[in-house]
């Protein structure tokens, strides 16, 4: 009796497609094409998943940041102290950093302080530029890799050298053609000697590579301070110790 519903089920089954050939055909086609596009969604989702994942590993989840007062959200301040509390906060500072720096579960600190203003090349200019000072291990810090040329060594470092990394952004737009490692430019007016070109990592927020310059922070705190209070640290723990300790 069950054979016999499921021939006839099946009879009656195939006798529909034989008579509507074209709308089974379109039928099976839909639903082809309908399991190709959730296996394509699928891996795509996959693929961005992972490379969202690749991004932060390579901006360094184990760095946390030391800062005068967190930047985040909705910020409301005509600039006084009883609209921005944080204003009353002292700044952070260099012999602060050497503290923490000395600690046996710290494995590095960076300096982090920044600014804009003009940097140019001969004739040409760029008249809005992220100008970053930083601590020698930066590189550590955010990924991304430098070529051609190299990033200031700690002896320039501890000499406030008039040394600059640009990055890819920089390289494209202000020496189009021209080999940069060597050239002379100006950052706010104070002559540098370029020594590298930075290229960042992949950014999803389209933001990355917005022009961008990194010399030495003692260099920025010489000739690019302007007594803001802004500087920040990097903080990274050794491979053996976790953050929250």
């Amino acid at each position: 009796m069950i054979f016999s519903s499921l021939n006839e089920g099946v009879g009656i089954a195939l006798s529909s497609i034989n008579a509507n050939k074209a709308r089974a055909a379109l039928t099976i086609l839909g639903v082809a094409i309908g399991v190709m596009v959730v296996m394509v969604i699928g891996s795509m989702i996959t693929g961005i998943n992972r490379g969202v994942e690749d991004i932060f590993n390579q901006l360094g989840p184990r760095t946390f940041f030391v800062v005068r007062h967190f930047q985040g959200g909705i910020q409301i301040s005509d600039g006084s102290d009883e609209r921005s509390p944080w204003r009353r906060k002292p700044p952070i500072s260099i012999e602060e950093g050497e503290r923490i720096r000395g600690l046996s579960s710290v494995a590095f600190v960076v300096e982090d302080e920044g600014t804009g203003g003009p940097l140019s090349y001969g004739g040409r200019e760029l008249s809005q530029t992220s100008i970053q000072g930083r601590g020698v291990q930066w590189t550590e810090v955010g990924g991304g890799d430098i070529f051609p040329g190299r990033s200031f060594t700690n002896l320039e470092y501890h000499a406030s050298a008039r040394k600059a990394v640009v990055n890819s952004r920089i390289a494209e737009e202000l020496f189009t053609n021209l080999d940069p490692i060597g050239k002379r430019i100006k950052i706010n007016n104070v002559p540098f000697e370029v020594i590298g070109v930075f290229n960042p990592p992949p950014d999803i927020f389209g933001e990355g590579n917005s022009p961008r310059v990194f010399i030495p922070h003692t260099t920025f705190k010489k000739h690019m301070n302007y007594g803001w209070g802004w500087m920040g640290l990097l903080i990274q723990p050794k491979d053996d110790v976790t953050v929250s300790q």
